[in-house]
Order: structure tokens, then sequence, then C-alpha cells
């Protein structure tokens, strides 16, 4: 059960396509990872945060994902 190790898989099918949407940061990812896994560039989730430094996510920091 993922719910109990306290991790939540991104499940792309809540994604709507043109939909603007937000990501809770898990430990280990970057925006990178984050980027990839909804299929957004780095720099869309970078400028729609206002990230000055995006090597520094904390977990549990909540990102907006632009729309794709």
């Amino acid at each position: 059960d993922d719910a109990a190790s306290g991790e939540d898989p991104i499940d792309l099918e809540d994604v709507q396509p043109g939909a603007k949407t937000t990501h809770t940061v898990q430990a280990g990812e970057t925006v990178y990872s984050i980027a990839r896994a909804y299929g957004v560039s780095p720099d869309a989730i970078i400028a729609a945060n206002n990230l000055v430094n995006p090597s520094l996510l904390a977990i549990g920091d909540v990102l907006i994902i632009p729309a794709q």
C-alpha cells in the first residue's frame, strides 16, 4: 500500500492536458525528475514557481505544474 509508505506515485491519469496542477515534493525528487514525470519542461516549473535555485527543493514543497 503506497499510502502506508508515505509515497504517492504520480498518477498521470489524474493530470488533465492543459490544466495546471500541483505536486508535493517527495524525497529524492528534483525539478528535472518532476518535469519528466509530468511531460513539461524544467524551465516551465522553475518559472511557474519563481525558483531562484531549483536545486534547493525541500520535501513537502508544493510546486505548481503548468499546463502542458
